[in-house]
Formats: C-alpha cells, structure tokens, sequence
C-alpha cells in the first residue's frame, strides 16, 4: 500500500543548527535514590522551548516559553526524547479548557514524578531520537528513533524535549519520516484499544465480519478502516461527501454521506454490523444500537463517552453516578437483545504499539496527514483541529523536515485521493 500523505503548511522556516556532538553521563535524584542516565551524541543544554498554558481559558492560552528547563530522568524506566515531531489531538483543543482537569488531577497526585499542574505543556504522541536513558533500560540506546505515547498526567509533548516511559514507546518504523510516525502513536493507541479491548475484536475471528465506523475521515477511523481491512472485515463508514475518495483510497467497502437524506434509513437496511465505532458525539446511541445485529454478540463503542465532562461538571460522587447511570441504562437496554454497549478509551500498551509499528512497517497501515504546521505555527494547528472536519491528522514538524508530497506519490493516486 502506498503511503497516504497530504501535506498542506504554510511556508517553513530554515532548519535548526545543528547542535555539537558530545558524550555524557549524567546522574539525577529520585526520593534518595540516584538514577544514571546514558547521554550520548547531542549537547542538550539545560533550557528549551515549549508551548505551555499558565490556566484554563482555551487555546488563546497558549504561550511559546523559550527558557523552559529540560525534564529531568527521574525514574528507572524512563527515556529523555528529542522532540521531531508531535501531532495536536482534539483532546489537546479541549483540554486547554480544562477538560479531564479533575480526574488527570487526581492522577497527578499519584504520581510522583508529575510537576505542577502549571504552567502546561500539552501532546500525548511524538516521534523523535533518544537522547538519554535511566541505566536499566537496555532497549533503547541515546539516538535511537523512537515513537511513542505521553501518559495524560505528565507534561506533554509539544515542547523540544520530553520525558517519555519505556513501556509506552517503540522503535519507529524506517520507512516513515518523524512527520509521519508522529501521526500514528494515539490515533492507533486509541483505534486498538476501542476495538480489541473494549470491543473484543479479534484478529483470529474477525475474517468476514461486518464493522461500521462513524466519524471515520479523522485520526482514530482512518487508522481503525486499515486496521479492520488487514483483519479482513467488511468495513462500512460514515463521513462527509469530501471525506468519501479517502476513506475509499483506505479500504473502505462502503461509505456513506451523511449529508445524504435518508442515510439512516439506508444503514437501518443493511443487514446489521458485528462491531460498531463512534468517533464523533453527532449521533444517537439508539440509533447506533438499532445498527447492531441482534443475538450475535456485537458491539457498540463510543470513543467520547461523558465520564470526564460530567466530573467536571459535577464533582466526583454526581459525576460517576450520572455516567454510571447513563452507561448502565445503554447496557441494559444492549443486553436485552444480546448487545455490548461499551465505551472506548486509550490504553497505553507496549505490545499493541509493536504490532502497530510493524504494520506501519509493512506497510499494511500507512499514516494519513491532513496538515503540517511549523513549531512556531502551533497555534493555528489548535485552531484547526478545534474547527473539526479532520481528514487524517494534523502534525506539528520541529525539524522542519517536511516531505516532498507530489515526488513521494504517483500524479494519479494524486489526483484520485484530492
């Protein structure tokens, strides 16, 4: 499968100097215990830049701080990574708002090595080269090519350097650029755990199944149509007109255009789906469970349940209860026809990351790039990600090391995809 690339930055700016080569050891506290780092190749000083948030108030917040101390390595499983690129996620948008503040607070005060809460530095994926290491990590050496995840606790990934946990990162793949692997870590993350651990997708029996993907033009559907189709399943999607080349390009056996009348009716018609994934919040959950088929064991999972609205909304006690109730009642009403009503969350896993990074490699599941801004043009990638309407995945390149999109692609694939 050729690679799906569409890459539209504005104009980018000259590359970095290159930093001087050295080599280092470096040692750091941690609760009395003294934790050696491996520090190779790269003179990493002791300030970088970083896009941070000093309070809640949305992405107008967001200020570019140049003298931002470099995280230290404070724990034995840890990786000190050189930031090439990041990609901006809708949770990123919204949590510039404050969403999730109660419950990744609450995760922060279990975790010991979590700073402050501000000022923030957002991301939660990032391809870039390991600069560092804890002494027991013997996986990873200082300039190895890593991709990986953020635990949402920790400070993000939108910054020139970040700490990063062993067991939430992998090699990246050589046949993609940093751009490219940046797009791929929680998009995929997400797709896999919705499916296969809250949906109970199997690659084993999935052959022939039908599954329907709403919202599917985004991160998380565009990475589920490659992951199903490798399985073999028949995939059916929901998207805008403009979004159905795309997702047909991806696999897809049918699209639909919700902008059509009577898509619903058409969905209705169609026989029924084994697994359902809803990557959008426009949509009826009655209506998604009526999609279901009845008595096969079928799934419907919903990637924006309102657990963490609602507890910012309503403190901890009402907020669980209100979400409980709400997901028991969509269960029970599932359960009643031998439904699965679940709702999908990320789930960093090191084994799911290095089955996806291999099919990335064979090239089975190709990154999707709606857009690439600068570091410098962050800002304007929040803003397009809040607008919505993704196809693909918005990136943020620090290297400036954008690729050539037309010479990397046939001019008919090009013309065909836009």
């Amino acid at each position: 499968m050729h690679f799906v690339r569409k890459c539209l930055a504005g104009s980018l700016r000259s590359g970095r100097s290159a930093l001087a080569n050295v080599s280092a050891t470096v040692s750091t506290e941690n609760s009395g215990n003294r934790t050696t780092e491996r520090a190779q190749g790269t003179a990493i000083g002791t300030a970088m830049k970083a896009w941070q948030i000093g309070k809640y108030g949305g992405p107008q917040e967001l200020r570019c701080n140049v003298d931002v101390g470099v995280p230290a390595i404070r724990n034995k499983s840890s990786l000190l990574v050189e930031v090439h690129a990041a990609s901006v996620n809708p949770l990123d948008t919204i949590r510039t708002e404050g969403y999730g503040k109660k419950v990744i607070g609450a995760m922060r005060c279990f975790d010991r090595n979590c700073p402050p809460e501000f000022p923030m530095t957002l991301g939660r994926d990032f391809s870039g080269i390991v600069r560092a290491t804890s002494g027991d990590i013997r996986e990873f050496q200082p300039g190895d090519e890593v991709m990986g995840v953020i635990e949402p606790q920790r400070q993000g990934t939108h910054a020139e350097y970040v700490i990063a946990s062993a067991h939430c990162v992998v090699k990246k793949p050589t046949n993609v650029s940093h751009v490219e692997a940046a797009s791929i870590p929680y998009a995929g993350l997400t797709a896999w755990s919705s499916l296969c651990f809250f949906g109970g997708v199997r690659e084993q029996s999935a052959r022939g199944r039908r599954a329907l993907i709403l919202g599917a033009s985004g991160g998380v559907g565009t990475f589920a149509i490659q992951l199903l189709k490798t399985w073999e399943m028949h995939v059916t999607t929901v998207v805008r007109d403009d979004a159905v080349p795309l997702v047909n390009e991806l696999g897809a056996d049918c699209a639909i255009d919700y902008l059509q009348p009577q898509w619903e009716e058409s969905l209705r018609a169609s026989g029924g789906f084994h697994v359902i994934l809803n990557c959008t919040t426009n949509l009826s959950t009655t209506f998604a469970m009526d999609c279901l088929k009845v008595w096969e064991n079928a799934s419907y999972i919903h990637t924006t349940p309102p657990l963490l609205r609602n507890i910012d909304a309503h403190g901890w006690p009402i907020g669980v209860f209100n979400s409980a109730t709400e997901f028991g009642f969509d269960a029970i009403l599932g359960m009643c026809k031998g439904q699965w009503y679940r709702w999908g969350y990320i789930l960093p896993s090191k084994k799911a990351l290095e089955e996806i990074a291999s099919l990335v490699s064979k090239e089975k599941i190709c990154p999707v790039i709606d857009d690439v801004f600068t570091f410098e043009e962050l800002p304007l990638a929040y803003d397009k990600v809040r607008n919505g309407h993704a196809r693909g995945k918005t990136v943020i390149d620090f290297k400036e090391e954008q690729f050539d999109t037309k010479k990397q692609r046939t001019k008919a694939r090009w013309a065909k995809l836009f």
